[in-house]
């Protein structure tokens, strides 16, 4: 497992496992597909392998918090499950870690219970709150963790990353490192969603915007717009692969 961008929130956390000196609780924050899950992961993986990041064992003392099935918050009962995880003693690691990838979705009697546990916790523990907005959790809660905040990417290094470690042609990578605004998150589930659909449209469509985009993406930046916007809808829905390339011809044929 590799981690990209955001390399001072890496090497200050690398110096607190290297010195013994991190914090029983953070709180990572900062826009959607950063990478704010993939740093608590790492991090947990460094940890669990003696620093070895490109391990593939399966970590045995990492806790993932989400809401229960069928539920869309995580409230009390869950987050005490917490509590009963880090009571126990790790057994590969140095830290028994917690990630919670949607800190919003955290009721307030969940943040409460949670509060008491980072109030007096258990030596090893390492919990990592996970969040867009810190604004999202309650004062007393968000007042006791260590705030760290995760910035975008420059497009040139999120480019670079598809074409040399994803082996998308550089072309492709330009466009959607662009597209991303900085978010490398973004821009790798534009490849996921292409393997999830049509290669046939997909690859047709994602041929007709690279082209407009290398012509002229200010003229065409309307166009854009609406190819951009069809493109996600069939990344999302099953589609009739004839009938979709048709409706792209026409709409670009129109727009010329």
């Amino acid at each position: 497992m590799k981690f990209f961008g955001n390399e001072t929130i890496i090497t200050a956390f690398l110096a607190g496992i290297r010195e013994g000196t991190l914090a029983h609780a953070y709180l990572l924050y900062g826009e959607k597909g950063i990478g704010k899950t993939t740093c608590a992961q790492y991090i947990a993986r460094l940890l669990e392998s003696d620093g070895a990041e490109h391990s593939l064992a399966p970590l045995l003392d990492v806790y993932t918090l989400l809401p229960e099935e069928g539920k869309t918050m995580i409230g009390v009962d869950a987050a005490r499950a917490v509590k009963a995880f880090l009571s126990e003693k790790p057994l590969r690691s140095t830290k028994r870690t917690v990630i919670i990838p949607d800190a919003e979705l955290l009721t307030d009697e969940a943040q409460g219970a949670l509060l008491k546990i980072v109030e007096e916790p258990p030596a090893s523990a390492l919990i990592f709150f996970i969040a867009q907005d810190p604004q999202t959790l309650t004062p007393p809660l968000r007042s006791r963790l260590q705030k760290v905040y995760m910035r975008k990417m420059p497009k040139e290094r999120i480019a670079e990353i598809l074409t040399e470690e994803y082996g998308v042609e550089k072309k492709t990578a330009i466009l959607r490192a662009a597209r991303s605004f900085g978010r490398l998150g973004e821009a790798l589930r534009a490849e996921e969603k292409k393997e999830e659909t049509s290669d046939d449209v997909y690859s047709f469509l994602e041929r007709t915007i690279v082209s407009l985009w290398e012509k002229d993406k200010r003229k065409y930046a309307p166009l854009l717009r609406t190819l951009l916007l069809r493109e996600s809808l069939i990344t999302r829905y099953t589609v009739n692969a004839n009938l979709q390339k048709k409706a792209i011809e026409e709409i670009v044929h129109d727009a010329l």
